[in-house]
């Protein structure tokens, strides 16, 4: 009689035991694998919210609403990368002006030959072919003899004062142009949350405005610097030009304040994310508690693994 018992008592706990867990891996399925599309999510992971929440399950359920309003947030995919601030190391065209007007203001002073201050073209050929005839007689260009006192007379023209000033300009026209090829990169307005873009578009636009009016006073500087390479015994007038670098630096502040908020929504999107999935595995673990009378399942299965823990002794004597 007392091995009957205990046998009863077994097929009893693993009865129920297995409906227990049946109906567990059950709710796991329907619950949450299959309609939020998790990848071999089973009893193992709902078994410990179930007990969490076995003490109070009302407090965790949802209506009908509440369910659909998670499901929805957890398998949105309106989530946008996170983007990088915008950082811009402009040059200053103030001190690029300031360079430009103090060389443009100082003319050689050396002794000139007039045929070629009054022909640029001409000033530039002869400098080029200079270096070629330091140690001949004859022009290369033309074959006649070179006429007595040419080279010293375009040694005074051609002075260590202007090949300085020339290493001047080629120096600042490099600086020029380093500045003209200066990017400044901006996220696509695709990249940015709907009701963001608009906003970044006016900044954008504006950016783009002021980098056109940039490359603009660049070029300006640029040219007066090439002309006076073509007029270096001549004082020549710089041109104004004004530095957005400023108004550049506000817009991308603005940009990047934008950015900011977009990669607090991300990041948000990810938290709301995880906190219905929380709330939809919470509710699927309290309905099943009350589903099953959990609780009252649970002292009787302890109670009979009690009275197992009783019979055994007795069953083993019998």
């Amino acid at each position: 009689k007392i091995e009957q018992s205990k046998v009863d008592a077994e097929k009893t706990l693993g009865q129920t035991e297995a409906s227990l867990e049946k109906a567990l891996s059950a709710k796991a399925r329907d619950a949450i694998k299959n309609p939020l599309g998790v990848p071999n999510y089973d009893k193992t992971r709902l078994e410990p919210r179930v007990l969490e929440c076995m003490g109070a399950p009302e407090g965790f359920l949802l209506d009908d609403e509440s369910v659909s309003m998670y499901s929805a947030q957890f398998l949105s995919k309106d989530k946008k990368d996170s983007l990088d601030k915008v950082t811009a190391e402009l040059a200053s065209l103030e001190a690029l002006r300031t360079a430009a007007s103090n060389i443009l203001a100082r003319s050689v002073t050396s002794q000139r030959i007039p045929r070629l201050t009054d022909s640029p073209a001409a000033e530039r050929w002869v400098d080029d072919g200079r270096p070629l005839h330091e140690n001949v007689e004859t022009c290369l260009f033309c074959g006649q003899p070179l006429p007595p006192g040419l080279l010293d007379a375009l040694k005074l023209h051609f002075s260590e004062e202007y090949d300085r000033r020339m290493r001047e300009l080629s120096k600042l026209s490099s600086e020029i142009g380093r500045a003209a090829e200066e990017q400044i990169n901006l996220p696509h307005p695709a990249e940015f949350y709907p009701e963001q873009e608009s906003l970044f578009e006016v900044e954008r636009r504006d950016v783009e405005r002021l980098k056109v009016e940039r490359r603009s006073a660049l070029k300006r500087l640029a040219d007066a610097v090439d002309a006076k390479q073509l007029k270096a015994f001549t004082v020549m007038e710089c041109p104004e030009v004004a530095d957005p670098k400023g108004a550049i630096a506000e817009h991308l502040g603005k940009i990047n304040e934008l950015i900011g908020q977009h990669n607090e929504r991300t990041a948000k999107f990810e938290r709301v994310r995880q906190e219905a999935f929380q709330k939809l595995e919470m509710h699927a673990a309290a309905a099943f508690v009350i589903e099953q009378d959990f609780p009252t399942r649970q002292i009787e299965n302890e109670e009979i693994r009690a009275q197992l823990q009783r019979l055994r002794p007795h069953a083993s004597l019998a």
